[in-house]
């Protein structure tokens, strides 16, 4: 298991960023010592068992039997966004018989906060079942909206689109970084189907201002909780890399982190478990920890691309030790991610604003 940011800082699409199932969450770097940054509270965490979107998606991802999944699976080469969709009358029929499904995606979207309930004490074994379950049902919204957009239903499709930005926000309430790129790929996939309806002049006044309502919960500075996942992530993993220094299997867990011997700094870091001192490793790992604050330092900076490219650098470079060569190695793809998403929201909510 290689780190979020090495590993999965590349796989931004709907289709790659979630498409294992139980994918364990790899961690990155240890805690922060006193005066280092500090994740922000996550918001819109549910107060109550009602208030929770995450037990109506579950429901209806348990409303998606086998047959059904494998359905909307075959229509994963259509594109709701393109002009080219056809949606014939067999994928008409299939999208029509899971209506109860979509309603509990659209109740549930509603709801105030959204907590899956991770279990943040398993470290990089942590699991992240609902991930592509959420894809699924962000692709099923989506072509559910197109089927309507082609009837003629409007009210219909911008009902299923907001539902579809709002499960995209919820996913970023996870405290990953491979969470927010799920959410920002969920995004991306219903803001196409916007668009193409958007280039139709097929939503009116009231569609187009319940779809701003739904883009409103989005956190303008970090709409989809990049930049606090890195701080959240060595939060949640720190403690937990840690907790592994000294531990009879330390040596197995730290090579499984770093993809096995695959490459020399994972055959290093391998041989710094096996050390007899156990503060060497922890030392390393401390010095991997610098490399995470400079990276949430550095994410929204003007020279953030320059900055992060020179983190990159020092990374390779051994600056912050052997750990850092396995976790860092592709920051520079995270920090474009970052930047184009910063712009996501805002554009869309600029081109519903304006008059057909």
């Amino acid at each position: 298991m290689k780190s979020i940011i090495s590993a999965l800082c590349i796989a931004g699409t709907l289709s790659a960023a979630a498409a294992a199932p139980n994918a364990p969450a790899a961690a990155p770097s240890p805690a922060a010592p006193a005066g280092a940054a500090t994740a922000a509270p996550r918001p819109e965490h549910p107060t109550t068992l009602s208030d929770n979107a995450a037990l109506w998606y579950w429901r209806a991802f348990a409303m998606t039997t086998p047959e059904r999944r494998k359905q909307i699976d075959d229509l994963a080469e259509q594109r709701p966004e393109s002009p080219e969709c056809r949606l014939d009358a067999r994928a008409v029929e299939v999208l029509s018989q899971q209506q109860d499904t979509v309603g509990e995606l659209i109740r549930g979207s509603a709801r105030a906060g959204c907590d899956f309930g991770l279990d943040y004490d398993a470290g990089a074994a942590m699991l992240l079942p609902h991930l592509p379950p959420l894809r699924a049902s962000i692709r099923l919204l989506g072509l559910d909206a197109r089927r309507l957009l082609d009837a003629g239903d409007a009210a219909g499709a911008t009902e299923r689109l907001a539902a579809g930005y709002r499960m995209a926000r919820h996913a970023s309430n996870d405290r990953t970084l491979i969470s927010s790129l799920v959410s920002l790929a969920m995004f991306r996939y219903t803001d196409g189907v916007v668009r193409y309806a958007l280039d139709r002049k097929l939503l009116d006044a009231r569609a187009r201002a319940a779809l701003r309502e739904a883009l409103a919960g989005f956190d303008a500075a970090d709409p989809f909780a990049l930049k606090r996942s890195i701080l959240d992530e060595k939060e949640i993993f720190g403690n937990w890399m840690l907790r592994q220094v000294g531990q009879p299997d330390a040596a197995a867990v730290f090579a499984a982190l770093g993809g096995g011997d695959k490459s020399p700094a994972a055959a290093m870091l391998k041989e710094l478990t096996r050390a007899d001192d156990p503060g060497l490793l922890r030392a390393d790992l401390q010095s991997a920890l610098r490399a995470y604050d400079e990276a949430a330092a550095a994410i929204d900076a003007p020279d953030g691309e320059q900055r992060f490219a020179d983190i990159e650098r020092r990374v390779q470079a051994g600056e912050f030790g052997v750990s850092g060569r396995v976790l860092l190695p592709a920051l520079g793809h995270l920090r474009k991610r970052y930047a184009d998403s910063r712009s996501a929201v805002s554009d869309t909510l600029h081109l519903l604003a304006d008059p057909l």
